[in-house]
């Protein structure tokens, strides 16, 4: 090594024709242009091929015309066997509508290839209309509180489903991730504040998705798009992380942003400050685009895949930094 050294110093040092001169810039440039390809190499993201799957059967559970509902998901994998983040995105519609396949694919897919996480798109339990005719404020309450529950609970037993299959899903259980648009947006915000003794006046035995019964899994952190916890009576200090995407415009979830953006409930329409008592120990990481309505719309079809493709770019950002 110390011979080839020594003959690189010579012929590095013994130039003396102009040729020789243009050689050595030359090499120069090389040995230059091999650092930077090596920089870039070392800091590139892996890049993961991803497999889809639809309508998968990951359980069943009582619905609320007491008749019991096959469940079925979608999943986006990465051909990564090590164990990694499971994000779970549920779908909007208020609690009473709505379905997996309602545009959530190009959202959350990206995050596959670039993170190498799986994503799952359940549907759940809905609610009916119907059944908030000619009832209290109250009453609409707890059954939001139930919907709430129902949605939760067959969220839980997708990923008791999945985690039961190990050598086809590589899910590591400390890293799941709940995740949604509107409706499930708020289920998102509620599984990182709600614990089990806060579903109130709930039936929690007859709601009870049972392959979500006793789950063995941590949920890491909440990704809520146009969605808010529901009442402030809901917030509780964590300090889970919460990636929260509102608009300016939203008229279905009322929410401000500016240079101190706000945590949005939903309630009264009302929001609290993120560095307020109830946020003092919940990372909350929130993303405002002023001119976005509910769901990152925008007025035209280029605005809202604007508004889509910055809120994919603001969360594959911060769960980059926050996936261990």
């Amino acid at each position: 090594m110390k011979k080839l050294k020594a003959r690189l110093y010579l012929w590095w040092v013994g130039f003396s024709s102009p040729m020789d001169f243009d050689l050595k810039v030359i090499f120069a440039f090389i040995i230059g242009l091999i650092i930077v390809l090596f920089g870039y190499l070392a800091n590139a993201q892996t890049t993961y091929t991803k497999t889809i799957k639809y309508d998968i059967m990951y359980g069943q559970a009582l619905g609320v015309h007491d008749t019991m509902e096959n469940l079925f998901f979608d999943v986006t994998k990465p051909n990564n066997t090590k164990d990694h983040a499971l994000i779970i995105a549920l779908h909007g519609g208020g609690g009473f509508q709505g379905d997996k396949g309602d545009g959530l694919h190009p959202l959350f897919d990206g995050l596959v290839s670039s993170l190498g996480v799986t994503v799952a798109y359940p549907n759940y339990r809905l609610a009916d209309t119907r059944q908030f005719l000619h009832k209290t404020v109250d009453q609409c309450t707890i059954l939001m509180h139930e919907e709430m529950y129902r949605s939760l609970q067959d969220a839980y037993a997708c990923v008791n489903y999945m985690l039961s299959m190990p050598s086809i899903y590589h899910i590591d259980k400390n890293q799941i991730w709940i995740a949604g648009v509107s409706w499930g947006a708020v289920c998102g915000v509620m599984a990182v504040h709600w614990q089990p003794s806060e579903y109130a006046d709930c039936d929690t035995m007859k709601w009870m998705n049972h392959q979500a019964y006793n789950y063995a899994f941590n949920v890491a952190g909440g990704i809520a798009i146009s969605g808010a916890a529901f009442t402030m009576a809901d917030i509780d200090v964590t300090d889970k992380p919460l990636i929260l995407c509102y608009g300016g415009k939203d008229n279905t979830l009322k929410c401000y942003g500016g240079s101190n953006h706000k945590c949005p409930y939903i309630g009264s329409c009302q929001i609290i400050d993120a560095g307020e008592t109830e946020f003092t120990s919940n990372p909350v990481y929130p993303f405002y685009i002023a001119d976005a309505g509910h769901c990152m719309k925008g007025t035209t079809q280029i605005e809202t895949a604007l508004n889509l493709l910055d809120t994919k770019a603001y969360i594959k950002s911060t769960l980059r930094n926050l996936i261990k």
